[in-house]
């Protein structure tokens, strides 16, 4: 059998074809390298600190610095204008009127009879703290809500109010305090030193 020749014109064309495609593909190569020569750098995205409270340039303040509440103290055995303040507002939250007037007494007389309203005080070889002297371990609460007096006076009403304050005052003052004949003394106190706030217009 014969081998067929091939047409001289048709390599010709085959050899210009690829001629076209290899100039062309030089092009392009040396096209994108000047683009990518001249362009700038890409962006390099980095996350910036977020400012949450307790939180400074994404770095936690150190534990050892807590937020410090204010130790209040009356004066010469008397309350200050602030610890009054608190007393009332906690018991006008709580009742109106006569009531009202009559709880302001009596805690400001309880806290007279715990501490004299200096809120620095520690007492039973340093399980009490605070104006009302609570004892922090037993009810698991910490030194410096203790020695909160706002704190200190709101837990005091609550815990009286939980052993039956609105029915028999005194009674839920005695139990505030304890058992036996010291806790009969203690709410006794509490009432007259009440009297006498009552009478000086306190």
């Amino acid at each position: 059998m014969r081998k067929s020749k091939k047409s001289p014109i048709l390599s010709a064309s085959l050899a210009v074809n690829y001629l076209f495609l290899l100039t062309f593909a030089i092009y392009a190569v040396a096209a994108l390298t000047r683009h990518y020569a001249n362009s700038p750098a890409p962006a390099v995205y980095r996350a910036q600190p977020v400012a949450i409270h307790g939180v400074e340039g994404g770095k936690a303040k150190p534990a050892s610095q807590p937020a410090k509440t204010r130790v209040l103290k009356g004066e010469n055995g008397k309350p200050s204008k602030e610890q009054k303040d608190i007393v009332a507002t906690a018991c006008q939250a709580r009742f109106k009127g006569v009531e009202a007037s009559r709880c302001y007494l009596r805690l400001l007389a309880m806290t007279f009879r715990e501490s004299g309203y200096d809120c620095a005080t520690v007492g039973d070889n340093g399980r009490s703290r605070g104006c009302l002297q609570i004892q922090t371990k037993l009810h698991n609460i910490s030194v410096e809500q203790a020695e909160d007096y706002t704190f200190a006076v709101n837990w005091t009403l609550d815990r009286l109010m939980a052993t039956g304050y609105q029915k028999d005052p005194y009674a839920a003052i005695k139990s505030h305090n304890g058992a036996g004949a010291s806790a009969i003394a203690y709410a006794r106190a509490v009432r007259a030193t009440a009297k006498e706030y009552e009478a000086l217009g306190l």
